[in-house]
């Protein structure tokens, strides 16, 4: 399972100049800005608000479709792994009971690895994930 958390986004200008985001994987989620710049910012806030709600709701995420030319909004680093954490109990069936089982750890331990608010270590989500067979990779890429 590779997963990556960059999603494009539908760029288009009202009558009055102002820059107006969508994201067709999500099919809901509308954000703007005065410019491009505060526009993509904007996304990116939106975007995560987006995948929160979906974690919280137990949803799994929509796969990111190709850009075909278009911007890609990303998530942060620590979101995307605790995003594909989820993915990845999904995809195996494990509870948040079982991964505490197999880590060793308390219900709230385990309760604040899931939390994408709450600032995990890498360490922490590297065993987490290693208790599910999976393991991270980090890659580096040019800004767009």
């Amino acid at each position: 399972m590779r997963i990556e958390y960059s999603y494009p986004v539908n760029i288009d200008q009202d009558e009055n100049g102002v820059f107006i985001l969508t994201f067709p994987d999500f099919g809901v989620g509308v954000t703007d800005g005065i410019t491009r710049n505060e526009a993509l910012q904007n996304a990116e806030e939106l975007l995560e608000t987006m995948v929160l709600s979906y974690l919280e709701d137990g949803k799994s995420l929509p796969s990111p479709t190709h850009a075909h030319g278009r911007a890609l909004v990303s998530l942060r680093p620590m979101v995307s792994l605790k995003a594909g954490l989820h993915m990845a109990m999904q995809e195996l069936g494990v509870s948040q009971a079982d991964l505490g089982r197999r880590l060793g750890w308390h219900p709230p331990q385990v309760v604040r690895i899931l939390d994408p608010r709450h600032n995990s270590s890498m360490n922490q989500i590297e065993m987490a994930l290693a208790a599910l067979g999976k393991r991270m990779t980090i890659s580096i890429q040019d800004a767009a």
